[in-house]
């Protein structure tokens, strides 16, 4: 069945059983009870699919390729259902992928799954996967852990303007001085100072030039605990999108 396309219908209950699908083309379809097993699959395309239940079911390996694709599943927003099929559909792809070594794709499309996944939970477990979303994208995503890593230390960078810390003596606490007018170098000046102290805090390094006071001391070591962690997640994401 090479170069096939099947556009505009319904397969249900449908098995590809050692079947050739290199460069078919799923394109508008409805798939219910699909399986594929032991095919190859080396450059199949499913286009805008409304699945309701798909997999491989194999004995041996569906043969995937890096042009292997499956497009956007189509979801009803307001049936959480649907997206935990996607969610299923994706880890599918996902699990080929990385038995074809294409670690690359298999990344990706975990990805796609587990932001499927978030959108089908509920609760604890919906607030969980999007705390791990925004740390390091299911730990497929190195920059959003640095974005998360920088917005830790701006916002700590202000904090500290507010609750106070001591420079060589002067003292930047802006609890009473927000009352009145600030004069605008002055502002910029405390605030590059307290951003200065963050990023030595966030990182570690903790010079000694600056030092927190009052409320500032605990939140400094909140802020470390959070640096070493973000740090260590950052460098494992992107080592593992090095590696692969």
């Amino acid at each position: 069945m090479e170069n096939s396309v099947f556009q505009n219908v319904n397969l249900y209950n449908v098995s590809f059983i050692h079947t050739n699908l290199k460069n078919s083309i799923f394109s508008d379809i409805y798939m219910d009870k699909v399986y594929i097993t032991d095919s190859d699959c080396r450059s199949l395309k499913i286009l805008n699919p409304d699945i309701n239940e798909f997999k491989f079911d194999d004995n041996f390996l569906t043969k995937f390729d890096e042009y292997t694709f499956i497009d956007k599943i189509k979801v009803d927003r307001n049936y959480k259902k649907t997206y935990e099929v996607a969610s299923k559909v994706y880890m599918e792809f996902a699990s080929k992928f990385e038995g074809n070594r294409l670690m690359n794709n298999h990344g990706e499309y975990y990805y796609m799954s587990k932001c499927m996944e978030k959108r089908s939970l509920s609760g604890i477990n919906k607030i969980k996967s999007s705390i791990f979303w925004m740390l390091c994208g299911y730990g497929e995503r190195p920059t959003y852990a640095l974005i998360t890593s920088l917005e830790i230390v701006l916002v700590f960078a202000i904090i500290y303007m507010i609750t106070g810390i001591s420079v060589g003596g002067y003292i930047i606490d802006y609890k009473l001085a927000l009352e009145y007018g600030l004069a605008m170098p002055d502002l910029i000046s405390d605030f590059m100072q307290s951003l200065y102290f963050s990023i030595v805090t966030f990182t570690t390094v903790g010079y000694g030039d600056i030092t927190p006071i009052g409320s500032s001391i605990l939140l400094s070591g909140i802020e470390m605990l959070l640096g070493v962690t973000m740090v260590g997640v950052w460098t494992a994401t992107l080592a593992r999108k090095i590696t692969r």
